[in-house]
């Protein structure tokens, strides 16, 4: 509702470009393909900036509804990185993260890791709390408790001082000797230790 408030506005005032994103902001309520609209528009009007803001609304908007929107995040993550707007990579690659962690892609803790260094680097710590937790998310599926518990409560902390209310929930309790993943599992990964160095 208040997206569509604001588009009429935008309207009113005759900022097309505001209105769009305005509209593409509807994504986050669980239409993403009306995001994916507004990047069509803006590259139709050869506008790289309006596309790959779009593109990553929609992007977050999949990831709201269940979905791994992996090339979607990619691509947003590539248009920002071209356009040398590094908040906006930042968040991109966040959202990447958890979206290949979803998927279950063998590259997640690394694109985790990656898109942590990258938010770290750019100064924007919400993106950074969303790259913990996707690091979580990763070590849960390898059954990693201890390693899991501690990106969460960093993805928590991060959360809370950027109003990110979706991280609010309780890290797991991890039981003892869960330093190691679970018998059976077949993880061999170490523990977390420095973030990746982000791609160039």
């Amino acid at each position: 509702r208040r997206g569509l408030a604001m588009a009429a506005e935008a309207e009113r005032l005759g900022s097309v470009w505001l209105a769009r994103q305005a509209y593409a902001l509807l994504a986050l309520t669980g239409t993403p393909a009306i995001a994916a609209q507004v990047s069509a528009q803006c590259q139709a009007d050869s506008d790289p900036w309006g596309a790959a803001l779009a593109e990553l609304l929609e992007g977050a908007g999949r990831l709201v509804v269940g979905e791994a929107p992996v090339e979607v995040l990619s691509n947003a993550a590539g248009d920002f990185r071209r356009l040398g707007a590094g908040v906006g990579e930042a968040w991109a690659l966040a959202c990447l993260a958890l979206a290949e962690v979803r998927a279950g892609a063998p590259t997640a803790r690394d694109a985790a890791l990656c898109a942590e260094a990258t938010a770290r680097r750019a100064g924007v710590p919400g993106a950074q709390a969303l790259a913990h937790l996707a690091l979580g998310q990763e070590a849960l599926q390898g059954h990693w408790l201890r390693r899991a518990a501690e990106h969460l409560r960093l993805a928590r902390i991060l959360g809370e001082d950027c109003g990110l209310g979706i991280l609010r929930s309780r890290p797991p309790s991890p039981a003892p000797g869960s330093g190691s993943p679970a018998p059976g599992s077949g993880s061999s990964a170490p523990a977390s230790g420095s973030p990746a160095p982000a791609s160039g």
